[in-house]
């Protein structure tokens, strides 16, 4: 059916509407809906950025679920979108924010100008050339992560790896690549500082572990240890 549109999106809100909705949705209506344009037309995904209840006075707070979410949900759910292939994101919304009863405009804006920002900064890399994506884990290990690559050298061997936390878990968790790392380096999403670096084991070279918390986003710049020829 969205095959006769240009563009198309889905507009998941997950939070707060009920047990066992979470964050994870974003990554469920994302999937589906660049499956169902067999990724042939532009994605844009909208981000719950608001309470549901600020159109729902009379239930507010005998219900005790609906609430803003954090900003960590919509870090999540921004990248989780954004690793599921999405061109665009929209956060709904600036007019909806100023009626939410539980957090205050300011503070939801300061929230959504902080994930804006962090997205801003990759935008260059993400609009690159895609890279091969780490191999699937096996089993359930890592069954909440998404990821999504791009050279930033193809000749010098050096490319950014996104990964995202769908919400359901996280922890450690170990990223198989098709060549031999030399090291790796962890980015702040923000600013792209260096905050620390990875070298592979030693009896697995082509491989690196790290620790991703749930709802977390991971920013890895990967150096090969020998340069892809063209």
């Amino acid at each position: 059916m969205y095959l006769t549109e240009k563009d198309v999106g889905t507009d998941p809100y997950p939070i707060g509407i009920g047990p066992g909705v979470n964050a994870s949705l974003a990554r469920e209506f994302a999937d589906y809906t660049l499956s169902g344009v067999a990724q042939t037309r532009g994605v844009w995904q909208v981000i719950q950025a608001f309470n549901h209840n600020n159109t729902r006075l009379p239930m507010w707070p005998s219900d005790g679920l609906f609430r803003t979410p954090s900003l960590d949900e919509m870090r999540s759910m921004v990248w989780q979108s954004i690793c599921a292939g999405a061109n665009g994101i929209f956060l709904y919304s600036f007019f909806e924010s100023y009626r939410d009863h539980d957090v205050d405009f300011n503070t939801q804006w300061g929230r959504m100008q902080i994930v804006a920002a962090e997205v801003a900064n990759q935008s260059e890399i993400l609009l690159r050339e895609s890279a091969p994506a780490p191999e699937t884990p096996t089993g359930t290990s890592a069954w909440w992560r998404m990821t999504r690559s791009h050279w930033v050298d193809k000749e010098k061997g050096i490319y950014m790896l996104y990964v995202v936390s769908d919400g359901k878990g996280g922890g450690e968790t170990e990223f198989v690549l098709p060549w031999s790392i030399d090291y790796v380096e962890v980015l702040a999403p923000g600013s792209s500082s260096l905050t620390r670096r990875i070298h592979p084991p030693s009896n697995r070279t082509s491989s690196f572990v790290d620790v991703v918390a749930p709802l977390g986003i991971a920013v890895y710049r990967v150096t090969l240890k020998n340069v892809l020829k063209p």
